[in-house]
């Protein structure tokens, strides 16, 4: 999956500052000159705009540098690649979570269901139980509803949209 532009700009800055660790001790006119002198349009001010991440750099010019800076092309793009593949893997696991949310928070209304339901019944058989096991089953059921708001609470509270109540 192609990282979206925001990311793209992210992976132009990383691989800015790579050339920029890389060209040391060249001053950004030398590296500029030198540049040149491979066929590139370069500038003092091209090295300056690929340093910031304000201007993308062409697969011919990362191989050339990585030529004159004596590393691998690697190096120019790892720290791109890596951060590419650091908010690639925060937004998975982002989405999962989200997904793992949403499913608890059914699984939590479906609870609620099935206890307003036992509830009913239990009224409904209020006849045919003695007092001292309705109570004992209100008990239980309070008991069960505590015990959700406390999941709720503790491991949910970060998520506005889910009901403790």
């Amino acid at each position: 999956m192609a990282p979206a532009p925001a990311d793209r700009k992210q992976i132009d800055v990383e691989i800015g500052k790579a050339v920029e660790r890389a060209r040391d001790p060249l001053s950004q006119k030398e590296l500029a000159d030198q540049m040149r002198g491979l066929g590139h349009k370069w500038s003092q001010a091209t090295v300056w705009a690929v340093e910031k991440g304000d201007r993308p750099l062409k697969l011919s010019e990362a191989f050339d540098l990585s030529n004159l800076f004596h590393i691998a092309i690697e190096e120019l793009l790892a720290s791109a690649e890596e951060t590419w593949e650091a908010e690639w893997a925060m937004r998975s696991i982002g989405s999962r979570l989200e997904h793992e949310v949403r499913a608890l928070g059914t699984a939590v209304e479906q609870l609620r269901d099935v206890a307003e339901q036992f509830e009913v019944n239990l009224e409904s058989s209020r006849q045919d139980l003695p007092e001292s096991r309705l109570t004992a089953f209100r008990e239980l059921l309070d008991e069960k509803r505590r015990e959700i708001r406390t999941v709720l609470r503790e491991n949910l509270w970060h998520f506005g949209d889910v009901n403790a109540e």
